[in-house]
């Protein structure tokens, strides 16, 4: 970060935090960060301003902050551990081996392996009743709605790596839960490359085998590029508020279908056509499979809305 980035008053604060993270005054340093931070958004200032509520004990929030930033992270070995060590104090065990899947430097993430490992062992000791409550009630989340499926999902992630696939791979087959939990655990093994067989059952309630680390992430499925491509030329400079709601709904439909996006999508600008039509009441050209897989996705996502929205 350049100062120049800053106005007068901004560096004055600065240069006062910084003096104030000399003096191991974090309390201070990590109040005036804050300050700057929700006015100039900056990796040195986040940095800054996470190491100094993470010495001030103040974890979640410095786990928080980090989020904003979390690839900067990862430049520096220093860094890299810092953010582990983050982490790991909040019990962000899933994450963690996931940052760690993705290092190329054998000997950092040997490195990684260890810290996490350590960590996780510490856990099961010092945490024994209550990572035994989240793990029964991941294996038991399609017993609730699916908001409630979201919150044991997310409680889940907080498990160490063994427990986590141990439930994990018995609810990617259980007919009951919301097929949004099915793909984000298969997410969760792609991003963690993980390369033993798993069994899950998909939107047509047929069950498949794949291999996670030789599956694409949705980001890179060429179908998913190409309706997010004929969203953008379609609709970005005509109309961008639909646009952006349009663009959160592809998301969410897609994500859906993941990972046999183009066995849904079998037409880019077709399915794109229907969408807008839909949104402007306007009758559409589309095909009946488009709409019918389309209203399909639409109830699924509506009940993750409605449940939300009831809790």
């Amino acid at each position: 970060m350049s100062k120049d980035t800053l106005n007068g008053r901004q560096r004055e604060l600065f240069d006062k935090a910084n003096q104030a993270y000399q003096d191991k005054d974090y309390a201070q340093a990590a109040s005036l960060l804050e300050n700057i931070y929700n006015e100039v958004q900056d990796p040195q200032i986040n940095h800054l301003l996470v190491e100094s509520l993470y010495l001030h004990e103040e974890y979640s929030r410095a786990r928080a902050y980090a989020d904003d930033y979390l690839n900067s992270y990862l430049t520096t070995a220093t860094d890299f551990r810092f953010l582990l060590t983050l982490l790991l104090r909040v019990h962000e065990f899933i994450l963690a081996h996931e940052i760690v899947a993705g290092v190329h430097d054998e000997k950092l993430k040997q490195t990684g392996l260890e810290m996490i490992e350590g960590a996780e062992n510490e856990a099961r000791m010092d945490t024994k009743a209550t990572l035994t409550t989240i793990a029964k009630q991941f294996y038991h989340m399609s017993d609730y709605s699916a908001a409630e499926q979201q919150g044991r999902f997310q409680a889940a992630l907080k498990l160490p790596l063994t427990e986590f696939k141990q439930g994990a791979q018995y609810l990617l087959v259980d007919p009951y839960l919301h097929p949004l939990f099915v793909v984000s655990i298969l997410e969760v093994f792609q991003r963690l490359h993980e390369e033993t067989t798993v069994t899950f059952q998909w939107l047509d309630k047929k069950r498949y085998t794949a291999v996670p680390n030789q599956l694409n992430s949705l980001q890179d499925d060429q179908m998913y590029k190409q309706v997010q491509q004929s969203l953008t030329e379609k609709l970005a400079a005509k109309d961008p508020v639909a646009y952006n709601l349009l663009s959160q709904e592809v998301r969410l439909q897609l994500t859906l279908t993941y990972p046999f996006v183009s066995r849904v999508v079998t037409d880019a600008d077709g399915w794109v056509d229907n969408l807008i039509a839909v949104y402007q009441g306007k009758p559409s050209n589309s095909s009946d499979e488009i709409a019918t897989w389309q209203s399909r996705l639409e109830k699924l996502t509506a009940e993750l809305l409605a449940n939300d929205n009831q809790g």
